[in-house]
């Protein structure tokens, strides 16, 4: 073909017809090249093709030239002897976990790079299999950035109307403005169908869980995989640094040393029972000591933790979002873990937000140790806010002498209940947070009990405004520094916390697992679990500015 000739390359074949271009397989002084012909681009996206070019981003075929010929414009790549993306899946169907995970990582290592960019971030726009090459080496390539795009800040709306249905992000789609977000909500299908072989154009048209494909693929990438997609953009990874992390997060938990033990305790469990029999065992006591000590795979029929946050590992504080004294948050590469970690506890000296949010049908535990100090007063607050909503909370006051009991905000203003059961004691004990919203989402329960005195339980709870109903919650860790040091007049006392989870599943279950004081009195929290908690009527609301 004549386009071709004047740089020197002599056409082999037609490929195929992709998009808005025609791809063909040219040569070169016997070297084999791709060669990509567009309607000739506007002047920006030429540029930016040209940018892309001098970038040298990982994972990118080398791109050798980029012109314009007789009202085209030719761009000229490296050649890859391999396959599309698609291509394998349409073939095998699915690709394993660790290597989908793989893939995925190597396409991120890409978009840093462009998402990273100055002054403006490139936003690819259209990624999907068709556009990840595998080499027959198995290496990882990106290609194809006909609509990849400058993303600037000023700007509403996006230029062009592209993409790929059942890939691209739905701002994009729109037209409305994108971002680095866009990107994410492609990498999370992209992820999803390598493990499940399924697209958002085949029934049923949305993302299930993992484990009605694959039983084996683990529970947490279903987090993963739903955060990155959200159709809002607002509610997705904020880059592809978070992402990855979260990703990685769930990759180290599923493949961590404990799943060994639990196999093992397996076949331990298995190997008793043959040779002492069930009735032996039982009255010996012999099960119910290895479940507490099997922890979260003791009942994994009843129970999911979806997040385990055990903070002797510095990762574990990419789930927190801490804030100083102002509002603005601060970078996890700013904070200096020595004053927030202390042998494998987590100082409660900042506020932090959970980067995780309770859904109906879900529970969070946390252990905590209050700092015993002399005066009475709220050590911290745990608050639960709806989401999207800053002027709705649930604060449950956690008290180093007693439970002082909860506080909602609401539009109307504030009520106060006092929390039944025990009066609280904090001590040298470890106290056990749980926190509880049911299936419908219509009521939130805690329950706050030390982990050695039995007789150390309170609660309370609420049916929470029509608005709330069906909302997720974030959960925020707030100490009273300003109480302790303005009006008691003492260094704010710091709290340390064990461990905190998110657990989706039977709430019961797991307390029969988890909870020490619960497995020797359970009878008041079955109780409370079961009664009808009262509607709050507007009147019972005290006015308060916000």
């Amino acid at each position: 073909m004549k386009i071709f000739e004047p740089q020197g390359y002599h056409y082999i074949k037609h490929i195929t017809t992709g998009g808005q271009a025609e791809v063909y397989l040219i040569e070169q002084d016997g070297k084999k090249y791709i060669a990509k012909v567009f309607e000739q681009l506007d002047q920006d996206t030429f540029a930016l093709l040209k940018h892309i070019q001098s970038l040298q981003a990982p994972n990118v075929p080398q791109i050798i030239d980029v012109y314009n010929q007789d009202d085209k414009t030719v761009l000229i790549r490296e050649y890859i002897d391999g396959h599309t993306l698609y291509q394998e899946i349409e073939k095998n169907g699915t690709i394993d976990y660790q290597r989908a995970t793989r893939i995925i990582l190597k396409i991120c290592d890409t978009l840093r790079v462009f998402h990273n960019n100055t002054p403006n971030p490139i936003v690819y726009r259209d990624l999907k299999p068709e556009n990840i090459l595998l080499s027959k080496e198995d290496e990882v390539y990106l290609i194809d950035f006909g609509i990849a795009r400058y993303h600037k800040g000023e700007s509403t709306r996006d230029t062009v109307l592209m993409g790929t249905k059942g890939y691209t992000a739905p701002e994009v789609m729109a037209g409305m403005q994108s971002d680095n977000r866009s990107d994410i909500y492609s990498i999370g299908l992209i992820f999803y169908e390598m493990l499940t072989g399924k697209n958002l154009l085949v029934p049923p048209y949305q993302i299930r869980p993992l484990q009605e494909t694959d039983k084996r693929l683990p529970k947490r990438a279903n987090k993963v995989i739903e955060r990155a997609t959200d159709i809002s953009m607002v509610m997705r990874y904020k880059s592809v640094d978070e992402f990855v992390r979260a990703l990685k997060k769930a990759d180290r938990l599923n493949a961590s040393p404990f799943k060994k033990i639990i196999y093992s305790a397996a076949i331990i469990a298995g190997i008793i029972l043959l040779l002492f029999g069930v009735n032996a065992v039982a009255r010996g006591g012999l099960f119910n000591r290895w479940v507490l000590f099997s922890g979260q795979n003791a009942a994994p029929e009843g129970f999911d933790i979806v997040l385990d946050l055990e903070f002797e590992n510095p990762e574990d504080f990419e789930w927190l979002q801490l804030f100083s004294t102002g509002p603005e948050p601060m970078p996890i590469e700013d904070i200096d873990l020595a004053e927030v970690m202390m042998d494998g506890k987590y100082l409660i000296n900042h506020p932090a937000t959970l980067n995780h949010r309770l859904p109906p049908g879900a529970f969070c535990h946390i252990r905590v140790r209050l700092d015993p100090v002399e005066q009475n007063g709220a050590q911290f607050v745990l608050s639960l806010i709806p989401e999207f909503d800053q002027l709705a909370a649930y604060n449950i006051p956690v008290s180093n002498r007693d439970v002082i009991g909860s506080e909602i905000i609401n539009e109307f203003g504030h009520y106060w209940e006092q929390a039944q059961g025990a009066e609280m004691i904090a001590g040298e004990d470890w106290l056990d947070i749980v926190v509880y919203l049911d299936a419908s989402g219509e009521t939130l329960r805690y329950m706050i009990c030390s982990t050695e005195n039995e007789a150390d339980i309170a609660f309370g709870g609420i049916r929470v405004d029509e608005s709330w109903i069906g909302r997720e919650y974030q959960i925020e860790l707030n100490p009273l520094i300003a109480y302790w040091e303005d009006e008691v007049g003492i260094p704010a006392p710091i709290s340390q916390v064990e461990f905190i989870r998110i657990v989706n599943g039977d709430l019961i279950q797991y307390l029969s697992d988890h909870v020490a004081v619960y497995q020797r009195n359970p009878d008041p929290v079955n109780d409370f679990l079961n009664r009808d908690i009262a509607f709050i009527p507007q009147e019972r609301f005290t006015e308060h500015e916000f």
